[in-house]
């Protein structure tokens, strides 16, 4: 029930910040120019403001998978989106050239639009990890979705299998499988 909520809490932020995210973008790029913005911030802050917008929505999708994983699958959409600019039908072509069609998937490639979505995706993902999720070293957002020990302490899971240490120490825990993998390697066991 605790990951249910967790996750549905989540999935409630990322879609009100996505849909900011759109507000921004469309008020960007439909009256930009009209304020007297230049045009590389309104083309290329547009773009940014597109990578981020792709990288919540996908957190609205998958919302348990881990941030550098949501960042990948993000950049993958953006990058074929972008590639699918050099494809050319007259019915797609026809629908770039309608406002929904150009927002969506644009008219043009460009490897500037390429570098500004993955900045927007970094920086989504950075807020996603360093500024939403709650103060400390993450206990209290990992607690709320990982299971707890009998001793109340919760653990990190760690490809399907939940290690004995404590999510504090996972550092010393990380240190200490280091040295063993340099011990095993050095003697060629």
């Amino acid at each position: 029930m605790v990951k249910i909520k967790a996750a549905s809490g989540i999935v409630a932020r990322r879609l009100v910040i996505s849909l900011l995210v759109i507000a921004c973008g469309l008020t960007l790029r439909l009256t930009g120019y009209e304020i007297g913005l230049r045009y590389f911030l309104v083309k290329y802050g547009g773009s940014l403001l597109w990578g981020t917008m792709v990288f919540w929505l996908v957190g609205v999708l998958l919302p348990h998978q881990p941030v550098v994983r949501l960042a990948m699958i993000s950049a993958a959409i953006a990058v074929v989106t972008e590639f699918t600019r050099l494809y050319h039908t007259p019915w797609l072509d026809q629908f770039r050239l309608e406002l929904v069609g150009a927002l969506l998937l644009g008219r043009i490639f460009s490897w500037a639009n390429i570098v500004a979505y993955l900045l927007g995706i970094f920086l989504a993902a950075w807020i996603e990890r360093r500024v939403l999720a709650p103060a400390g070293s993450g206990e209290v957002y990992l607690a709320a979705i990982r299971p707890a020990d009998r001793d109340g302490r919760f653990h990190r899971i760690n490809r399907g299998r939940t290690s004995r240490q404590p999510i504090n120490t996972a550092g010393k825990a990380l240190s200490q499988k280091a040295t063993r993998f340099r011990r095993t390697f050095a003697t060629g066991i």
